[in-house]
């Protein structure tokens, strides 16, 4: 048997938890049954919008999209980011250079300053209308 990717896992006990069948998960996502058996093991990278496609058609919850947007970048290995300002830059080179070196705990600490600047810009939008 081969080995899927971790979109493959993801896909697999995704489709596990809800008794679907690989051809309907297919059928959702407008493709052949053969064509997702090859994206799941590799064979072909997984499609830029299937990560909306099944937030959407599933309604996924915010750990779901998580979990499938980092299962998604690990099986097609890279990720184009859109990157508008100089500091944005500076970040994503800053992670580059030092990504070998970066433990769980100083992702976490990351992760939460991002996660509180972006409710804060939340907050801050919501008041202004």
């Amino acid at each position: 048997m081969l080995s899927r990717n971790e979109f493959g896992i993801f896909a697999l006990d995704f489709r596990a938890d809800r008794n679907l069948l690989l051809r309907d998960f297919a059928e959702k996502l407008g493709v052949t049954a053969s064509f997702l058996s090859n994206v799941e093991h590799g064979r072909k990278p997984v499609p830029s919008n299937w990560e909306e496609q099944l937030s959407e058609i599933y309604e996924l919850t915010v750990p779901q999209k998580s979990k499938l947007r980092i299962a998604i970048m690990r099986a097609n290995r890279s990720k184009t980011v859109l990157v508008e300002t100089d500091a944005q830059a500076r970040l994503l080179v800053a992670y580059e250079d030092n990504r070998d070196n970066v433990d769980l705990q100083a992702v976490e600490e990351v992760e939460t300053l991002l996660s509180d600047r972006k409710e804060a810009n939340s907050d801050h939008l919501a008041k202004k209308k």
